[in-house]
């Protein structure tokens, strides 16, 4: 089943998905409703409303933003010899 075309934030960087296929964000998109996404992953909503993505956050083409589900990984922090990090 192919996925609609839509936004999703991966790993801090804006990816628009069209026809099954993933590219980076290269400018600011206006939706047929107003909404506006944002290469920062930023929302903002024609009624003034700002939404911030998270990693796996999704916005459909209809202006309805799917947050993630999951809780993005921690990165272990790793300490150096002379317990610096």
């Amino acid at each position: 089943m192919m996925m609609k075309d839509h936004f999703v934030m991966k790993e801090g960087r804006m990816m628009t998905i069209s026809n099954g296929i993933m590219m980076p964000m290269t400018m600011d998109v206006t939706l047929k409703n107003g909404t506006i996404v944002m290469t920062t992953g930023v929302v903002k909503k024609k009624n003034g409303n700002t939404i911030i993505l998270h990693d796996g956050d999704r916005v459909m083409m209809n202006g309805s933003v799917k947050q993630s589900k999951f809780l993005p990984p921690i990165k272990p922090q790793i300490r150096r010899k002379n317990n610096r990090f």
